[in-house]
């Protein structure tokens, strides 16, 4: 009896949900990427492309790695760096998670102090978003023992969120927050976090307080990897989202609630359809001839060796190379790289959040 008193607090059973939806990136050619040579890759190749979507597995950028737990080798562990990299959102964060613990110096408690600052950049500066700001926090539906009603974790989370001073809505601003719980038994496993729609980290950790150093309250030293990609293969974690938010159920709060409220004025509800910001709208080719680009003939460098925003270069045949001027509001700039060779060389670029090298070859290009 005792496993299916927990079933009954993890949901709906369901034993078939079918394969995840696809990612599908906005303007992006269908030819964006040339099929593999090598025979392996392009086994693998054969098999994700017949579902179907865009071809995300060019234009991507190996970002590095994020580790727990922190110590000499790792002195900003992974809840950390996760931290900053919300403090840096620009349009929208998604962020799930199988297990979840919060409560002051737990992982959870990093993450809404995290959202908190996000807020607070949004409050002070509005102009520099002009799509506001969405946040969207998932967690997996561990089946626990108690009274039927929001889990335990979720209603941490959102008084940890409350806490901070995070309001679920903030209309005026174009603030939301929006906190799931995965509604299928068993539960949900995964761990990612997808940043703006174009920078992804694939994790095996969850925010507890195991993956903390030893010496903390709870820390079990457990060693463990996240993996941070940049490029258009983000749209695949946000695809995998979508996959967990339509099989999840909502928490519904007043959106000024107290923390000490949260358990009493909260319920699960009905999710909302999964949504997400419009990307930035890439400029039209009357436009890219304007600020100084000029279009390839087919058999071109794959990527331009300069570029300026918001001049756009699609990995196709026929290629949009962008000359090096300056675009107003950005300055030009460089980049350093070191190639396989060991030998530092300089890659023009102009500096901005969306314009960088993309390899050890020094070939730049810029994403919206």
């Amino acid at each position: 009896m005792g496993i299916w008193a927990l079933a009954a607090g993890a949901g709906a059973v369901a034993p078939a949900l079918g394969p995840a939806r696809p990612p599908v990136v906005v303007n992006w050619p269908q030819d964006a990427c040339p099929p593999p040579t090598m025979p392996l890759e392009r086994a693998v190749w054969n098999v994700v492309r017949a579902r179907g979507g865009s071809d995300v597995s060019c234009g991507n950028a190996f970002v590095g790695y994020l580790r727990t737990p922190q110590d000499l080798d790792t002195p900003e562990d992974a809840f950390s760096q996760i931290a900053r990299q919300v403090e840096g959102a620009r349009r929208e964060v998604l962020l799930t998670s199988m297990e979840w613990q919060g409560g002051e110096g737990r992982p959870g408690w990093t993450l809404a102090q995290a959202v908190g600052a996000l807020y607070r950049r949004l409050q002070a500066t509005p102009g520099a978003y002009p799509d506001g700001l969405t946040v969207r926090l998932l967690l997996g539906g561990v089946p626990q023992l108690g009274p039927p009603g929001p889990p335990e974790p979720l209603l941490t989370l959102a008084r940890d969120l409350r806490a901070a001073g995070v309001p679920f809505a903030d209309p005026a601003r174009g603030w939301t927050v929006t906190l799931l719980n995965y509604a299928s038994f068993p539960h949900s496993h995964v761990k990612l976090h997808v940043i703006d729609g174009e920078d992804v980290t694939a994790a095996g950790f969850n925010f507890t307080v195991w993956h903390l150093p030893a010496t903390q309250p709870g820390g079990r030293n457990l060693h463990d990897l996240g993996l941070r990609l940049r490029g258009p293969v983000a749209q695949a974690g946000v695809a995998a989202f979508d996959d967990l938010w339509r099989r999840s159920e909502a928490l519904q709060c007043p959106p000024q609630v107290a923390p000490e409220e949260v358990a009493a004025a909260c319920t699960l509800g009905p999710a909302p359809a999964p949504s997400h910001p419009r990307p930035p709208p890439r400029p039209s080719q009357r436009a890219r001839r304007a600020r100084g680009c000029s279009t390839a003939a087919p058999g071109a460098s794959r990527w331009p060796t300069t570029c300026s925003w918001p001049c756009w270069a699609p990995p196709s045949a026929a290629l949009t190379l962008c000359r090096p001027i300056s675009a107003r509001g950005w300055r030009a700039g460089t980049a350093t790289c070191t190639p396989k060779a060991a030998r530092s060389r300089t890659c023009p670029c102009i500096s901005g959040p969306s314009c960088r090298p993309w390899n050890a070859a020094c070939r730049c290009g810029c994403w919206p």
